[in-house]
């Protein structure tokens, strides 16, 4: 694949999939609640990870589908961001709102930045295999739905979803 086709899918048609996965996981949430929510926001978080170790099994995959998964990854990474971003909104209710977000931003932020800066050094540390570092990446991935449970128990969350229910109903 060609940086400037690459170039294309990544930065125009992949960030579009990204402001439609932003809409839709608004729409749902609203339409929803968080606790329906949140299981299938995850999966469409880890799931690409499963497809990119697929592909770095199949280096001879067409630019065809190799574009489809790119673009979808991006699209359950703006559903899933949808969630992350409600989650700091539920959280942060109360005394020191606004400081309360700001920090969960940092934090998202940080969050977001952090994997890519390490992850050349665990490519290279497993052999520069794609193979191994995507077959990693997807089973580590998983831990998202250890997490998901954990967040349910919070009882701001229970309160929210009655709360964003009943004004949509």
């Amino acid at each position: 694949m060609s940086t400037i086709t690459y170039g294309f899918i990544r930065g125009t048609v992949a960030v579009l999939a990204v402001i439609g996965g932003n809409l839709l996981g608004g729409w749902l949430l609203s339409k929803y609640g968080f606790k329906k929510c949140i299981w299938w926001f995850a999966a469409l978080l880890v799931l690409p990870n499963f497809l990119y170790m697929y592909m770095a099994f199949n280096p001879g995959l067409g630019i065809s589908l190799i574009s489809l998964f790119v673009v979808f990854e991006a699209f359950g990474d703006g559903v899933a961001f949808m969630s992350v971003t409600m989650f700091m909104l539920i959280i942060s209710r109360g005394a020191y709102k606004t400081s309360f977000y700001a920090i969960g931003t940092g934090l998202m932020a940080y969050g977001t930045m952090l994997p890519p800066m390490i992850s050349g050094k665990i490519f290279e540390m497993m052999g520069s295999s794609y193979a191994a570092f995507f077959t990693m990446a997807a089973f580590v991935s998983l831990v998202a739905f250890l997490i998901v449970p954990l967040i349910l128990k919070i009882d701001k969350i229970k309160e929210s979803d009655r709360e964003i229910l009943k004004e949509n109903a």
